[in-house]
């Protein structure tokens, strides 16, 4: 009964406990919900909506322009209704091109 209670199987167990209480938070610091993984997975994502940030900025910037061009330039707004709206001049001719099925 006296090695039960002898200093070095104390240390030991103390260690032990030590030990697996050190395991235990690590775990839970990685695999948590609140962990390492999801602070990885949030700066993975973070990075993705930068780039699409920086790509719809990019995108308004060449919309104001266009913007600009149409107000300033009547030029530009017949250039638009031509080409999105397949609209024609008076005495313009238009070919139709019909592909044999």
């Amino acid at each position: 009964m006296n090695w039960l209670f002898s200093e070095s199987s104390n240390k030991s167990l103390f260690f032990g406990l030590i030990f697996s209480f050190w395991a235990f938070f690590m775990l839970m610091a990685v695999f948590n919900q609140e962990g390492l993984l999801s602070v990885f997975e949030f700066e993975k994502d973070l990075m993705a909506l930068q780039i699409k940030n920086s790509l719809l900025a990019e995108e308004n910037r060449h919309i104001k322009s266009e913007i600009k061009a149409l107000k300033k330039k009547p030029s530009e707004i017949e250039k638009v209704a031509r080409e999105k709206l397949n609209l024609v001049k008076p005495g313009d001719k238009v070919f139709h091109f019909i592909r044999p099925s």
